[in-house]
């Protein structure tokens, strides 16, 4: 099984791209809860740094990517701002963001650990990359979405049937 046949496989059709856009909402809303309380687990002696609030500026703006995505699919009014263009490019950026995040908690888990915090500092590094993964998932199905309506004119899972 080549790379060819990875991207096309079942996995990334269209029909997948609900069930992904929620696995989106629930992983970033995960990593979001556990920001909040790696900050509430932070010990006193210790100054707040960067790495401690990313997983919930990260969260705030794919939140943002999100709702882009969502509004201008499913809302009839907010429809012609959208586009397939700018979705594939968002999740993909999204990719990258989350890397950075996950690469930051597990570089501060190896730095300070202390207690409950240590163990969420783990946790939100894992999250994020399972986040990763999920908007790779994401991006992938957005580039073929956008690639095909450059090629047939139609949406992809809309003239079809």
């Amino acid at each position: 099984m080549g790379i060819r046949d990875f991207f096309d496989s079942r996995f990334f059709d269209h029909s997948w791209k609900n069930k992904v856009f929620i696995l989106q909402v629930v992983t970033t809303t995960i990593a979001f809860i556990l920001g909040i309380a790696k900050v509430a687990t932070k010990p006193s002696g210790i100054p707040m740094t960067r790495s401690d609030i990313m997983a919930i500026t990260m969260s705030l703006k794919t939140y943002a990517f999100l709702a882009y995505e969502y509004l201008t699919q499913k809302v009839d009014k907010f429809k012609r701002f959208g586009s397939l263009k700018a979705n594939a490019i968002l999740n993909t950026m999204d990719i990258v963001f989350w890397a950075v995040v996950m690469g930051l908690a597990f570089n501060m888990a190896t730095r300070i650990c202390i207690g409950a915090n240590c163990a969420i500092g783990i946790l939100v590094g894992l999250v994020a990359l399972v986040v990763t993964l999920v908007n790779f998932w994401a991006a992938v199905i957005a580039w073929k979405d956008r690639k095909y309506f450059k090629s047939n004119g139609v949406r992809r899972g809309h003239g079809e049937k």
